[in-house]
């Protein structure tokens, strides 16, 4: 095996719900033989063969397969908090000596122990940030074996949290000297006459021997594959320590990184260990320059609106474990209502965002979970800066999210370690914290900030740039709206929301008071709306059977509800309107029709002849139309441009529309879309015409399905879920040769083929 060598651990994992029986009867000799190196995940005979376990590929998140019920905690999506182990057996060959064997978790949502060929090697506390452990001395050429266990019994969040190694994991096989984990940064800065200079940082470790002569050289390549930048460090590097290298040269006229034209160099950074090539490492990064002021944000000279959402991990049947594809998905949904920055409500992001914000253009603001100054907590810290910094869409980092000392001495002294902490690893992006309160206060944690980041609390703003002046500013969370897809009455009984984007929560404002307030402070940069999806849990105001939160824009599956179009009003330049609701009523009933629009006025049409012609103030045009069949027609009237939005009456379902919403580039799974249409190919609205859609399988497998539903309490992974207004969808991911084939049926309608 030629060195570095990367194993994934993706497939060959078995799992058992519950703590797995390790011993029968513990006698003396196995309480003896438990307590020494080898021995602690305990009898293998018992072990192996009377436990239950079940093949399952990584990502993989368990608690989407158990059933929610209402004796479990609403906020936590009513799901059950529970144990479960892993184990997998991968075959190593025969190794050098002095190579360095790493196991990496990108994530292992529970507090979490790692044993490999029965030793208790490593543990990790947080959900929500990756870890290594060597396990040089543990790993034997042959069969080996890894074992996790997993207990999420404790919650870290107040929101669906998911259990099981969710995110990707693998085995680094290492030269004696390498570069240390996720020390190579690449560092683009301009100086104020323009001039960019690249700075490379690494640091190398050598495991064993005497110290080693090293080189350090980079290769830059543009985005079109020219090189574009050398760089070359040279020293020696100590065993047993990480000995740092730095290097830098000039830059000259980079493309620049925007969320309008996401650039991307690349750099080949190789490792030489006295004269001979040990490692290449290769990083993706951007060059942009970001600038925050008591006006604004300037991007690339630029001054730029944050037009932010927030987003929690988890989808619809996949629960946390998603796949790159989806998370793709998920991104380019964002990007079509307007969004330019994305924050990790409330976690670390996994990598796979990070790369996928990289190539589409999306800004992220990424959260830390824990406040606080133990050695454990800053090492989570560490972890979010290290996976974060060389992406260039990444331009805040959040150390919390509404906390109880936020107002305290004790509060900005703990941010105050954590700013250090952070500027350690990364002094390039600056440091916020999401607030709700307490930053008028004579000493609170935004006096320890770059950037003052406020949820909610409208007030705070002006009365914040006198307490600071020339401080910039974000609104980090605001105007949550709830909202059923599909739903155009209230109805408590039901627990549904209407989707015409005016009832927000109680805590929070309008959208339409919101934007008038960001407005209205030029020190405030912009804004992030909650949220971006629904989520599992925080299903506030109702309980059971609200497994799901109401206040997304789009629902779980990534449809977007009418408030979709309500923020693309106002985040998106180019004239836009979107007229509801849909146009399937009783006749003569009078129905409340609105149009949500960037335009000056609207005129509404039935059936071509004019009903309205009105002002719009707030982004929105209303009025009361008694129904009859046909086309409802709004425009949008500027000066020189009419843009029009037009809802059908429909007739019973006649066929079943599937779409992969997947990209080509992305193959770790389909996102099968269905969508029930009638003989014109219109789609069938509201829930009356609802039924169930089967995705038979024939190669590949059934990741989760699900329709949207904020009251759908149906199991996750059957090959069988109904529309919910119309709509509904499932999640397949390839055979072990990359197939995927399923015939999608919904009752009544023609057979439709899907083939990848």
């Amino acid at each position: 095996m030629e060195l570095p060598y990367t194993l994934n651990l993706e497939r060959g994992w078995k799992f058992v719900h519950g703590d797995a029986k390790r011993w029968n009867h513990v006698s003396h000799g196995d309480c003896y033989d438990a307590t020494k190196t080898g021995y602690e995940v305990g009898g293998m005979e018992v072990f192996l063969k009377e436990n239950d376990w079940q093949d399952v590929v990584i990502p993989h998140d368990w608690n989407t397969e158990q059933p929610a019920s209402p004796d479990n905690i609403p906020s936590l999506g009513f799901k059950p908090r529970d144990v479960g182990w892993y184990y997998i057996e991968p075959e190593l060959p025969e190794l050098p000596e002095d190579a360095c064997v790493r196991l990496e978790f990108d994530g292992i949502m529970g507090e979490s122990v790692v044993y490999v060929n029965g030793v208790l090697a490593g543990r990790n506390e947080s959900g929500y940030t990756g870890f290594a452990i060597d396990v040089s001395d543990y790993v034997l050429p042959g069969r080996n074996m890894i074992v996790v266990s997993v207990d999420n019994r404790r919650w870290e969040g107040w929101w669906y949290e998911g259990a099981g190694i969710y995110r990707p994991a693998r085995l680094e096989i290492l030269p004696a000297a390498h570069f240390a984990r996720k020390s190579v940064f690449l560092s683009p800065t301009v100086n104020e006459q323009g001039e960019w200079t690249l700075r490379l940082t690494a640091a190398v470790t050598d495991s064993v021997g005497a110290p080693a002569e090293c080189a350090i050289r980079a290769r830059v390549l543009d985005p079109d594959g020219n090189e574009a930048a050398f760089l070359r460090a040279d020293g020696t590097a100590e065993p047993y320590a990480d000995t740092l290298f730095r290097a830098e040269t000039v830059l000259r006229a980079p493309r620049l990184w925007s969320p309008q034209d996401p650039c991307l160099y690349t750099a080949e950074v190789e490792l030489t260990v006295n004269g001979k090539k040990a490692q290449t490492e290769r990083v993706r990064f951007g060059c942009r320059d970001i600038r925050w002021t008591d006006h604004g944000m300037y991007l690339n000279g630029e001054l730029t609106r944050v037009q932010g959402i927030c987003c929690h991990q988890d989808h619809v049947g996949v629960g946390i474990a998603v796949p790159k594809a989806l998370i793709r998905f998920r991104i380019q949904r964002l990007k079509e209502m307007g969004c330019n920055a994305y924050r990790c409500a409330h976690h670390c992001p996994s990598e796979y965002l990070l790369e996928v914000c990289d190539e589409l253009g999306m800004l992220v603001m990424a959260e830390n979970r824990h406040y606080r100054s133990s050695e454990e907590a800053l090492r989570q810290l560490d972890e979010l800066v290290l996976i974060s910094r060389n992406h260039p869409s990444v331009f805040l980092y959040s150390l919390f999210n509404e906390e109880p000392w936020q107002a305290e001495r004790r509060g900005r002294r703990i941010a105050e370690k954590m700013v250090r902490r952070v500027r350690a690893l990364d002094a390039t992006r600056p440091v916020t914290a999401a607030m709700n309160g307490g930053v008028l206060k004579q000493e609170n944690a935004s006096d320890v900030l770059d950037v003052a980041g406020i949820n909610y609390s409208l007030g705070d703003y002006m009365p914040y740039a006198e307490r600071r002046p020339g401080h910039p500013m974000v609104a980090t969370e605001n105007g949550p709206l709830y909202a059923t897809r599909g739903v155009y009455r209230d109805d408590p009984e039901k627990q549904v929301y209407n989707s015409y984007g005016l009832t927000t929560a109680p805590f929070g404002q309008t959208l339409q008071e919101t934007w008038k307030a960001v407005e209205a402070a030029p020190h405030v940069a912009g804004l992030f709306v909650w949220g971006g999806f629904d989520y599992r849990g925080e299903p506030q105001p109702f309980e059971w059977p609200s497994v799901y939160s109401h206040w997304g824009l789009m629902d779980s599956c990534g449809f977007e509800k009418d408030t979709f179009h309500m923020l693309r009003s106002y985040y998106r330049t180019e004239p836009m309107i979107h007229v509801l609701p849909h146009w399937n009523w009783t006749p003569g009933e009078a129905v409340r029709v609105c149009a949500m629009t960037n335009c000056d006025r609207v005129r509404f049409f039935l059936n071509d002849r004019l009903i309205a012609d009105l002002p719009v103030a707030d982004r929105r045009a209303e009025c009361e139309i008694p129904f009859e069949p046909g086309v409802l027609r709004a425009e949008g009237i500027l000066p020189e441009v009419t843009v029009s939005d037009e809802v059908r009456t429909a007739g019973a379902p006649a066929r079943l529309e599937v779409a992969d919403a997947a990209v080509e580039k992305d193959r770790d799974c389909a996102i099968l879309c269905a969508r029930l249409l009638d003989e014109s190919g219109v789609p069938v609205p509201g829930q009356a015409e609802d039924r169930p859609v089967r995705f038979r399988v024939e190669a590949g497998r059934i990741l989760g399905v699900g329709n949207g539903d904020p009251n759908g309490v149906y199991p996750e992974h059957s090959d069988v879920i109904p529309t919910f207004s119309g709509r509904c969808q499932a999640i397949i991911g390839p055979d072990e040769n990359g197939r995927i084939v399923v015939r999608v049926q919904a009752e009544g309608l023609p057979e439709v083929r899907f083939e990848r």
